[in-house]
């Protein structure tokens, strides 16, 4: 067995090795351009106000986001509060696409970006709608589950999110 910085080198297989926090400028970087463990964003679960369910019904939402996840996407999101700037350093980490805003009877319906990032082994959304009423220091994840009750999670939980790059 090699041991390499971040990384455990087997005959079969690679593993990441998880590495202590810090802000060190030498640290070298894992060997997976998939995903950057060495980078996370913080933040606390808080309460939405439930208008994510309607609108991740719509199918001009609803497929670009399921076609991202791989598996239909849950009609609702998890919310969190994070720090502004932190939140605008990760989201270039992250893997984006866009919803171009639409018609939909006959009502003009905003455009939304959403990026790619993992969470507690969950492949989450990062969701951004042009039109909010979330502040800046609101996030919301979108996923193929309810990720309250998947997760255990309640208003005030701490939960960390890891940035996910295109393949």
């Amino acid at each position: 067995m090699i041991l390499l910085t971040g990384v455990r080198k087997t005959k079969k297989r690679i593993h990441s090795i998880p590495r202590a926090k810090t802000n060190s400028p030498t640290r070298k970087k894992h060997v997976s351009e998939k995903t950057h463990p060495s980078f996370f964003l913080s933040g606390r679960v808080i309460s939405g106000t439930g208008q994510a369910a309607r609108f991740l019904q719509i199918p001009k939402y609803a497929k670009p986001l399921s076609r991202a996840l791989g598996r239909p996407v849950y009609a609702g999101t998890l919310n969190l509060q994070v720090n502004p700037a932190e939140k605008k350093r990760f989201l270039s980490k992250c893997a984006k696409q866009n919803v171009p805003a639409f018609l939909w009877n006959n009502q003009k319906m905003g455009g939304l970006t959403f990026f790619r990032a993992r969470t507690k082994n969950q492949n989450v959304l990062l969701v951004v709608p042009e039109k909010t009423r979330h502040p800046a220091n609101v996030l919301e994840l979108a996923a193929a589950s309810n990720l309250r009750k998947k997760l255990g999670l309640h208003d005030g939980d701490a939960i960390e999110l890891s940035p996910k790059r295109a393949a």
